[in-house]
């Protein structure tokens, strides 16, 4: 299994707790977060079968290390990448993975209640964000993702929006949530 945008560990070391045969690789764009990762006790534990590095698969191929997966998932890690640069990071992440192997995607949707509250002058472009801190996010429609998808040699086996309407009882405030999750198959390693 290949995480990509893996953070600090939190879905890589319950995999590997549940499934003891499993092999699993994990990067992020962050250094501090692969070090987050290195310096907890469960690494130590599985470091033969958990492998991790800091890439950006929006500009570099993954790491030559990493063996062909049958699994990869980005979890809201696409919508962090420009748009025009999102194909060539799914290529990058297609090229180790095995004929078949399966790609599991969540991100932000659109009419996200975050995209909702953006104000003037945060738009970029069609869906296109930036936030207060710079940092640019964009918010997907089942088209948009299936194309870039398609474009980077992916079968989409299934797209979908999951709606979420989220309360925080503190502040006694609901909010609607909008992701999107899709399947997709390596049809093939060209």
């Amino acid at each position: 299994m290949l995480e990509v945008g893996c953070g600090a560990g939190n879905t890589l070391f319950p995999v590997l707790n549940e499934y003891p045969s499993l092999k699993c690789y994990g990067v992020d764009i962050s250094k501090r977060a692969i070090e987050l990762v290195q310096s907890r006790s469960e690494f130590r534990i599985h470091q033969k079968r958990c492998k991790v590095w800091v890439c950006d698969i929006a500009y570099s191929c993954l790491p030559k290390e990493i063996e062909p997966v049958d699994i990869a998932t980005l979890i809201f890690v696409l919508s962090a990448i420009h748009p025009k640069q999102i194909t060539q990071a799914l290529r990058n992440v297609k090229m180790k993975m095995k004929e078949g192997g399966i790609l599991f995607i969540r991100d932000y949707g659109v009419y996200d209640l975050s995209q909702l509250r953006f104000g003037p002058g945060s738009k970029l472009g069609e869906n296109l964000y930036v936030r207060h801190d710079g940092t640019r996010t964009y918010f997907f429609s089942k088209q948009a993702l299936k194309g870039m998808l398609e474009d980077a040699g992916f079968k989409v086996d299934e797209i979908v929006y999951h709606r979420k309407t989220v309360v925080n009882s503190k502040k006694d405030l609901e909010m609607k949530r909008t992701w999107i999750q899709a399947k997709a198959i390596n049809s093939s390693n060209s």
